[in-house]
């Protein structure tokens, strides 16, 4: 469970990049932040991970930049060093089992981002931190691995912070969905039409 109040994050520790919001994701929710680039999300993403006054004991964060997987190691010694739950069957079911061997170098980005996401489903925390983890992928299998991801969150009642530009994979994947804005975070899971309520801002 996640609960921010009053929280907002600041640049050189005295310009806020947006102001104070108010956010709260329960067990078994995930919880979509969108919003333009440059307004903050991946640093609120981060500034969640980092609070001293929230204790996430159980935490994994899932970085678009990074992938988390050790260049030195195969995908499967990845999954094996942190994975504490059956992992296969995910494997399988994302079209991933002939690659398990491989180098994460010799993967494309979008192989990579799915055996990340299998990390942090499989590695039995229940906080995941994910921040455009399906930006490599193309719109059906994003769509796919998105609607599997929520299911399998659903299932294990984990809590999820989800950061995304794409209207499409917030839909499938999202609880609630939040525009973060320089004027604070705003709830938009009930807007029909989320770009017209983006592009309202």
């Amino acid at each position: 469970m996640i609960n921010l109040s009053n929280h907002t994050v600041t640049v050189c520790d005295t310009i806020p990049l947006f102001a104070p919001i108010d956010l709260s994701v329960q067990a078994g929710e995930i919880a979509v932040i969108m919003g333009a680039s440059g307004v903050g999300k991946t640093s609120l993403l981060a500034s969640i991970a980092t609070q001293s006054d929230i204790i996430f004991k159980n935490q994994f964060r899932v970085f678009q930049e990074s992938h988390q997987l050790f260049p030195w190691m195969t995908v499967r010694k990845n999954l094996e060093l942190v994975c504490q739950k059956p992992y296969i069957d995910l494997v399988k079911r994302w079209n991933l089992e002939q690659y398990l061997d491989h180098s994460p170098s010799n993967l494309s980005g979008g192989q990579r981002q799915r055996f990340t996401l299998i990390r942090g489903l499989s590695s039995g925390l229940r906080t995941l931190l994910c921040d455009e983890p399906l930006s490599a992928l193309d719109g059906l299998t994003g769509a796919t691995v998105a609607k599997d991801f929520r299911e399998i969150v659903h299932e294990e009642n984990l809590t999820v912070v989800w950061v995304t530009h794409n209207v499409t994979e917030a839909r499938i994947v999202g609880d609630s969905i939040y525009l973060l804005s320089k004027n604070g975070l705003k709830n938009i899971t009930e807007e029909d039409d989320l770009i017209v309520s983006i592009l309202s801002l």
